[in-house]
């Protein structure tokens, strides 16, 4: 909200808020369910009436602005969150996504080892390294309870020690159970007819559009 020159000690200079810096565009409010709830109620008015306080002045400030509120706690169960105001959660709502986590989404973790590995080793002007079949499946295996920053940080951590170019199940952290580790799916089902076709086993949308694809082929696509 910014703050009056004098507002409290300390102060001695005016300061802009975020919102007035936000003019006419966006604000994105990070772990908005932590948010107290006397500041909820500032917030409620700025999202009702489009204006504002700044702190130790009363002089009435209008704003016009976009905000993105986001949290990781499920701000409707009351078993959890027994401070957020309902009305202050209803007037965010206006759209609302929901973002389900790494471990909801196992196909992601290739492309983000890739795109962490590369940023890392760029940074450290080193070779990308390569990951082991093993290493690939410990962290296709982990549930990542600290979600993609986790596995950043991990990313980050193995390809800052390594110096052989080959990221190996002995770079990873203690913490993740080695019994993830789970046989390449390649090695379960060589020889069958699948695998020749895909050249691993194939998911089952995978399957589905190589099956509409030949069906085309085979009617001249009528």
């Amino acid at each position: 909200f910014g703050h009056k020159k004098g507002a409290f000690t300390g102060a001695d200079s005016h300061t802009e808020g975020l919102i007035a810096k936000a003019e006419n565009g966006t604000l994105f409010l990070d772990e908005i369910g932590d948010l107290a709830e006397e500041n909820q109620i500032k917030l409620l008015r700025v999202l009702q009436e489009n204006e504002y306080y700044k702190l130790g002045s009363s002089a009435l400030m209008k704003c016009n602005i976009r905000v993105i509120a986001a949290t990781n706690k499920n701000v409707t169960d009351k078993k959890t969150v027994r401070s957020f105001r309902k009305d202050l959660f209803y007037r965010l709502s206006v759209h609302s996504c929901t973002v389900p986590p790494l471990r909801d989404r196992i196909d992601d973790i290739p492309a983000l080892i890739s795109t962490f590995t590369a940023e890392t080793s760029g940074r450290l002007k080193k070779k990308t390294p390569l990951f082991s079949s093993e290493a690939l499946s410990l962290l296709e295996n982990y549930n990542f309870p600290g979600n993609v920053r986790e596995l950043k940080n991990i990313i980050q951590d193995i390809c800052t020690r390594n110096t052989t170019g080959e990221i190996t199940i002995d770079d990873f952290p203690t913490y993740i159970p080695r019994q993830l580790i789970k046989p390449a799916v390649s090695s379960l089902f060589d020889n069958h007819p699948l695998t020749n076709i895909f050249n691993k086993f194939p998911t089952l949308d995978e399957v589905e559009t190589y099956t509409i694809n030949e069906v085309m082929k085979l009617t001249n696509h009528n």
